[in-house]
């Protein structure tokens, strides 16, 4: 069994007295509160400092990068012009200048019975050299290749056909390269 405490006080004196506690309760709280919020806000502060640094301090790099990169930008569009600057002729030029598939096609309409065509090399033509053409192929025997030889040496647009003399040591199913060059316009 329990004992149950007797309170002596008059009633008006207990509730005086919870009240009293109450609002000490109340201000050790609001004080302990305050405490630790002006504690935290004094060990954030070096937090809240460096951070807002840290953020100076990119918007800075990202000013410095974004200048870099403009200055980037116009030293490649200045190079680029330079570049293209040094090919004006190159360029001027190719509008005179026959297509690849002009010039196979102009030297494939040269008559070349018993010669077989194997392979076109095409080189286009730059400031020193005229357009060059490669040919390989067989030719069934000696006369046709050198028919073909002549054929395309009396062409007004080849300027030279270089065919190696060791081409006609064979009499027939003789493997040739000829190298010509020209403008190969029609």
């Amino acid at each position: 069994m329990r004992i149950k405490p007797i309170n002596l006080l008059p009633p008006s004196r207990v509730h005086m007295l919870r009240k009293q506690r109450l609002i000490q309760l109340a201000t050790v709280s609001a004080i302990v509160f305050s405490v630790l919020i002006i504690t935290q806000m004094v060990l954030l502060f070096p937090a809240y400092n460096y951070l807002q640094t840290k953020y100076y301090n990119l918007q800075n790099l990202q000013r410095e990068f974004s200048a870099k990169l403009a200055s980037r930008n116009i030293q490649a569009i200045n190079t680029r012009t330079k570049t293209l600057n040094k090919n004006v002729h190159f360029l001027e030029t190719l509008d005179n200048t026959p297509s690849g598939v002009a010039a196979i096609q102009y030297i494939l309409n040269i008559t070349h019975h018993d010669v077989t065509i194997n392979s076109i090399t095409y080189t286009t033509p730059s400031k020193k050299q005229k357009a060059k053409i490669i040919l390989s192929g067989m030719a069934q025997t000696r006369e046709a290749l050198h028919t073909y030889q002549q054929e395309l040496q009396t062409n007004r647009h080849i300027n030279s056909v270089d065919l190696p003399v060791n081409s006609y040591a064979k009499d027939s199913d003789i493997t040739f390269t000829i190298i010509i060059t020209g403008s190969f316009s029609s």
